[in-house]
């Protein structure tokens, strides 16, 4: 009797909390099968119809400290582009070579002169002499012969005055006097100093050293390389199937090993000197060649990717590099919203050819369309930044 109690007792206990769970889920507000709740029906209705999901909206503040620049598009001139390999080189007279005016062994001025050193226009850089060697110094052997036709001459001039040696044998004596002479100024050694001096015809800077101090040379022997770097070529090699493009290139842009800057050569005075037409070269290739000037000390030498200006092409939507952005292989322009200055849509495009500065757009743009062209990057970071959610904060 006292266990059916109990059981009576613990049943009447359940159904009581039962009905006390009942009663603080209504006064909670589960409305699950009810009529929406007040706070449902004070929804915020003034964006209503707007999805800014994809948006990317900056202030004027911010557009201007992430340096954003938006420029409208239009299809415009584009000209076709062959981008080839190439190197910068001194222009034709704006570079000259100093050589070993003879056999010997070199000393050198400046033993600490080298590359990117000034040189000024009749100045020594080194001299030559073979003194201490077996055949002895040239340029004092043409000096003792100099002396020694010079003393007959002399003497030939006072006989013939007097009639002691006929006129042939005077013109003989003279004769070997100016070739002594000539030898002598030749070799340098009409001066005191033994020895012959190499000297730069031009001023400029050494672009090359090829001896050291103490080397034997060979007459005629490079010794240094002056440039002025004025002007320069820029000399791009074209690949035999690629020829048939890039024949027609009147102008180009090139970009020098290591650095960002895209230089255009309308823009530095540039002009087309040859295009080769024939004799491909040992590595298959055809040569054109530009020259410019040398703005900004553009170093002779350096290797540059060139992007050859072909015939021109109409109707082409372009944009600068610097607006495109990239994600595993797509590309992606920032769109402002129409009529909504400060907000951006990101897009994927089709991209063509590239000059270098600009890209062509083949797919998705149109006419009128305006695009950051400075600060996507920055606009991509807020992008990522947006994609957190963030209610309708504008």
């Amino acid at each position: 009797m006292r266990t059916q109690s109990l059981i009576t007792w613990c049943m009447a206990a359940l159904l009581c909390g039962a009905c006390a769970h009942s009663n603080d889920t209504h006064d909670g507000h589960d409305h699950a099968d009810d009529a929406p709740c007040e706070q449902s029906e004070g929804k915020d209705t003034d964006h209503e119809g707007e999805d800014h999901g994809d948006e990317i909206i900056l202030s004027a503040a911010q557009l201007k400290e992430a340096g954003v620049k938006v420029e409208t598009v239009h299809p415009a001139e584009f000209a076709a582009v062959v981008k080839v390999s190439g190197q910068l080189r001194a222009a034709a007279g704006d570079e000259c070579t100093i050589v070993a005016p003879m056999s010997g062994v070199i000393s050198l001025t400046d033993r600490s002169a080298t590359e990117g050193c000034p040189v000024r226009s009749g100045q020594t850089v080194a001299s030559v002499s073979a003194r201490n060697l077996q055949d002895g110094d040239p340029a004092e052997r043409a000096r003792l012969e100099l002396a020694a036709a010079e003393r007959e001459f002399r003497r030939a001039e006072n006989l013939v005055a007097d009639k002691i040696i006929s006129r042939q044998a005077y013109e003989e004596a003279r004769s070997r006097y100016e070739l002594a002479k000539a030898a002598a100024q030749g070799t340098g050694a009409s001066g005191a100093k033994a020895g012959m001096s190499a000297t730069s015809p031009m001023s400029g800077y050494i672009k090359a050293r090829y001896v050291n101090e103490g080397d034997y040379v060979n007459v005629g022997d490079p010794v240094m390389t002056v440039t002025q770097t004025r002007r320069l070529q820029l000399r791009a090699e074209v690949p035999e199937s690629r020829w048939q493009a890039a024949q027609n290139a009147r102008s180009a842009n090139f970009r020098t090993a290591g650095s960002d800057s895209v230089r255009r050569l309308s823009d530095l005075n540039g002009r087309l000197i040859s295009a080769g037409r024939t004799g491909v070269g040992a590595n298959g290739t055809l040569p054109i060649t530009f020259e410019l000037d040398n703005v900004g000390n553009l170093p002779a030498g350096a290797f540059a990717e060139v992007y050859l200006l072909c015939s021109p092409r109409t109707g082409v939507i372009s944009l600068p590099a610097t607006a495109l952005t990239e994600e595993q292989g797509a590309y992606f322009v920032y769109v402002e919203v129409p009529g909504e200055a400060g907000s951006f849509r990101k897009r994927e495009v089709q991209t063509g050819q590239s000059d270098g500065v600009r890209t062509e757009i083949t797919a998705g743009l149109h006419d009128g369309e305006r695009v950051a062209v400075r600060g996507a990057y920055r606009l991509k970071l807020a992008g990522t930044n947006a994609a957190i959610p963030h209610g309708h904060e504008h």
